[in-house]
């Protein structure tokens, strides 16, 4: 049983790979150190997602392909506002939504995702703002 489970991550991983290098030029992660996180109380679930195997595969594929890895510093993606950059202190793992005094408001997990396109060098997703500021919603997810 956890062979088929190991094969069918590593399937879906693999298709994803593909997907993600047929689809962009350039892809932007998180430059996350998994062994520095698996001490923790989510050790498990950080190695079943099989992060590492993820990282390593894309950029092998990547390389082949001639696209762009851009691995960023993960520090405050998700408790900084990607319109105006303010930083939330006070969020915990269990909030689940931003709302900012600037108008951002959305899902915590997209939020991050703009803040890492953007340290990636990369135009952020949505429309600009007058201010030079993003507007999330108008970001495909």
């Amino acid at each position: 049983m956890m062979v088929h489970v190991a094969n069918a991550r590593k399937d879906f991983l693999n298709k994803f790979v593909h997907e993600l290098v047929a689809r962009f030029d350039r892809i932007v992660l998180e430059d996350l150190r998994v062994a520095a996180m698996v001490p923790g109380r989510f050790a498990k679930s950080i190695l079943d997602a099989g992060w590492s195997y993820l990282v390593s595969h894309l950029a092998h594929k990547a390389e082949s392909a001639g696209r762009e890895i851009a691995k960023v510093d993960p520090a405050y993606t998700s408790k900084t506002c990607s319109g105006c950059g303010v930083r939330f202190e006070h969020l915990s793992l269990w909030d689940r939504w931003i709302e900012c005094g600037c108008g951002v408001s959305l899902d915590r997990d997209h939020n991050a995702a703009i803040n890492i396109l953007q340290k990636g060098g990369n135009e952020p997703l949505g429309a600009k703002l007058g201010n030079g500021r993003v507007c999330p919603e108008a970001a495909p997810l």
